[in-house]
């Protein structure tokens, strides 16, 4: 009996620090991450770049076609990308967003990973970084839709194919029910 009590006391022993390792990060720690981090200027930043990143967008689309915009066409593009850009800053608020974030950080990180991130982020490489992230995230999202120009030709083409062979199937089964009742009379 004495040696099943050590081992089970050795066993809790053991075991205790990886438990406290992996304990779910609070929520005020995360909230501290995502403040030292800057999460919510970033989203402002975001909404504030969204007009001038979907009136570019819009106007690439057009050139990779091969038609360039009319004056009048522009002018519509602007008003049209600030309009969209005006309902994404609505729909996308930190207040809306935050309490999911908590959670995605919470479900993905442990509180230890929390208090590293957080150690990391307030050092001088952390500042650099969040400071810098934006310009990344940026030309990322640039590179990304110059890959994505380069295929637009080719999905519109399968996009195509795919509505008439979707039409055609459909045409083709509503054929086959009206042949079925006479078939079986």
């Amino acid at each position: 009996m004495k040696k099943l009590l050590t081992a089970t006391a050795m066993s809790m022993a053991l075991f205790q620090p990886i438990t406290a390792m992996a304990a779910t990060a609070t929520e005020a720690s995360v909230k501290e991450l995502l403040q030292v981090t800057e999460s919510e200027q970033m989203l402002d930043q975001v909404n504030a770049q969204m007009e001038s990143i979907m009136s570019q967008s819009i106007q690439q689309v057009q050139k990779q076609q091969g038609k360039p915009l009319t004056d009048a066409q522009v002018e519509v593009v602007h008003k049209y990308s600030k309009k969209m850009a005006d309902v994404m800053a609505k729909g996308m608020t930190w207040s809306d967003l935050e309490p999911a974030m908590v959670k995605i950080y919470q479900d993905n990180f442990t509180q230890e990973d929390i208090n590293g991130l957080i150690a990391f982020y307030k050092t001088p490489l952390g500042k650099t970084t969040i400071e810098k992230m934006p310009v990344v995230m940026q030309q990322s999202m640039a590179v990304g839709q110059n890959a994505m120009l380069k295929i637009v030709p080719e999905l519109t083409e399968e996009m195509k194919d795919f509505g008439t062979e979707l039409r055609a199937a459909e045409q083709n089964s509503d054929q086959a029910n009206e042949e079925e009742p006479s078939t079986h009379q």
